[in-house]
């Protein structure tokens, strides 16, 4: 696979951007772009296509870049959509990504006038020809920066991409590139072009918060809880003091219905609870549609490896690449949503084949009713990461939860079409996994920080779920928190999140405005805030004495100039 080939195979999936939530006072501005043009390889490598009226892509041959000025923004961006005119269709229509360097120049001559533009020779600095990691210019679009695909552009028609997440860096000027278009590419209206309504243009939505409702931001603890069996003493009949704790205190509820739907109207933000690919035996769903059901060679159906006894399990194995399938589990999301439900967290977002099983959670084959022969391991990745393509199509400004594997690994592209798909990233267990040791291999505590930034990169938000009675084991996961959070990201733990047993120290501590990312500092992880700092000893490292450097206060309250840490211990300081 060549390298261009394996970009775009990386970047398939952005497919759809993250929907913020947005605010009440929230309103929409049409912004032009402030220069476009596009660079070309071959006998055009050395022409100025600043005055052309038609943006072409294609491959890493022919780029076209954009640049936006959000400078003078009334108010914070919740939402950012690129809107194009498509001149010439194709059914690749190409990527998007953010492209760091603004300094470059649209020249505004006749169309490959030597006038002082942007031209491929200034990016393509090896001189191949192609765009590519060779090139050290900073305009070379890298799999890195991305933001999505745009999938199929029909002529004359208009593809609409969301790019909030290119643009969340505040007030200042952008620019974006497109590239990738297989084949003979395609073309959009630049805006030069003669018709002005086809010009390129950022449709933005405004409000007065950046963050989502509810979520306090990094530097503090936005904790969701799971309202299962074992949490309805506390939603069965909750009086209305009870009511108002639970809204204070909890981002966000994973909800099952039909017993939340009654409880919607009082309840924080609540994501219905819905399971990828489970089917139940006894429902209808199976009764009338058992060719839905994966099965093995011998034609026994399969299940997913949870809770099994007795020769069977409780969940029936779908398909994920049947369609029919897909479309009715979409039309039922559709209805839980109409209760009133936030969003939907999707369980058993599962990368891994692995995850179909005999009635004893025996890993099993099953055989692939699209071939007839076993189903392969990409097969099925692919399956899985075009259906919630298709759910994050269908609900595209409902908040949707991914609860995924996290050691897939990063630089399979199905997990980034997966990644895309979601809103959050659900890491069950959260560091307080067993399986996660130190360093940097599949399953390093190092990797799993990666993944973490992974999530971010792609505009994206984690929810950590702790483990464990322990304060020290809690203590850890809101360090390892910390250590990572952004705007967008969550946390719940098995214990101290209920409102007869919250842990206050910790899900109330504010440690401010983080002033770093994380760095390593004397052997431990730590990451600074205006009024805190957080440490973390991976697993399996050597116990660390250290001092601070000055006094801090622990969760207790108690005043430390320095804190030992043992392997998997995390410690939280606050500076006042």
């Amino acid at each position: 696979m060549d390298g261009w080939t394996m970009q775009r195979v990386l970047a398939a999936g952005v497919l759809f951007g993250a929907c913020c939530s947005s605010s009440a006072a929230a309103t929409v501005q049409t912004l032009a772009p402030v220069a476009d043009t596009y660079v070309s390889a071959g006998r055009q490598a050395g022409r100025d296509h600043g005055g052309a009226a038609q943006l072409r892509v294609q491959g890493l041959r022919r780029v076209a870049y954009l640049e936006f000025d959000l400078s003078t923004l009334p108010a914070s961006l919740v939402q950012a959509t690129l809107v194009l005119s498509v001149t010439r269709g194709a059914l690749d229509g190409g990527m998007v990504s953010r492209i760091a360097d603004t300094s470059w120049v649209e020249g505004h001559g006749p169309e490959g006038a030597p006038s002082g533009g942007l031209r491929f020779v200034d990016v393509d600095s090896n001189g191949d020809g192609r765009l590519d990691a060779g090139d050290t210019s900073p305009l070379v679009p890298a799999a890195g920066g991305l933001v999505g695909v745009i999938g199929p552009a029909r002529p004359r028609g208009t593809v609409r991409l969301d790019v909030t997440a290119a643009l969340s860096g505040g007030p200042g000027v952008y620019t974006l590139a497109i590239w990738g278009a297989a084949g003979a590419g395609t073309a959009y209206a630049s805006r030069e072009h003669p018709v002005e309504a086809r010009h390129p243009r950022l449709e933005v939505v405004l409000g007065d918060g950046g963050a989502p409702a509810g979520s306090p931001g990094a530097g503090r603890a936005a904790v969701f809880r799971f309202a299962n069996s074992s949490f309805s003493p506390f939603t069965d009949r909750p009086t209305p003091e009870a009511q108002a704790w639970m809204r204070d205190h909890y981002w966000r509820l994973v909800a099952y219905a039909p017993y939340f739907d009654t409880r919607l109207v009082w309840s924080p933000g609540a994501w219905v609870y819905k399971d990828l690919y489970a089917i139940y035996p006894g429902s209808a769903t199976a009764t009338d549609h058992p060719e839905w059901v994966l099965r093995d060679a011998g034609g026994r159906r399969l299940f997913i490896p949870y809770g099994c006894a007795g020769g069977t399990c409780p969940q029936y194995a779908a398909d994920p690449g049947n369609a029919a399938f897909r479309a009715q589990w979409i039309t039922d999301a559709r209805d839980l949503l109409a209760r009133g439900y936030t969003g939907l967290y999707v369980d058993d977002v599962n990368l891994f084949l692995s995850r179909v099983s005999d009635g004893a959670g025996h890993p099993v084959v099953p055989v692939d009713p699209r071939t007839g022969g076993p189903m392969t391991e990409p097969d099925w990745r692919r399956y899985v990461a075009e259906f919630v393509e298709a759910i994050r199509a269908a609900f595209p400004g409902v908040e949707i939860v991914h609860n995924a594997i996290w050691y897939v690994g990063d630089d399979d592209p199905l997990v980034a079409r997966q990644i895309a798909a979601g809103d959050y990233q659900m890491l069950e267990r959260g560091v307080n996994d067993v399986g996660i040791v130190g360093g940097g291999g599949p399953y390093g505590f190092d990797t799993f920080l990666g993944h973490l930034d992974h999530v971010h990169a792609a505009g994206h938000g984690f929810l950590l779920e702790g483990q464990g009675a322990d304060l020290a084991g809690r203590e850890y996961s809101l360090a390892a928190y910390f250590l990572a959070q952004g705007d967008r990201d969550g946390i719940t733990h098995d214990h101290g999140t209920t409102p007869d047993d919250w842990w206050a120290a910790g899900w109330e501590t504010a440690l401010g405005d983080p002033l770093t990312g994380r760095y390593s500092w004397n052997g431990l992880w730590r990451r600074d805030f205006t009024d805190g700092l957080v440490l973390v000893n991976p697993p399996g490292a050597s116990m660390r004495h250290v001092p601070l450097g000055g006094s801090f206060r622990d969760l207790n309250g108690a005043v430390r100039t320095s804190v030992v840490l043992g392997a998997a211990e995390g410690a939280v300081l606050r500076s006042r």
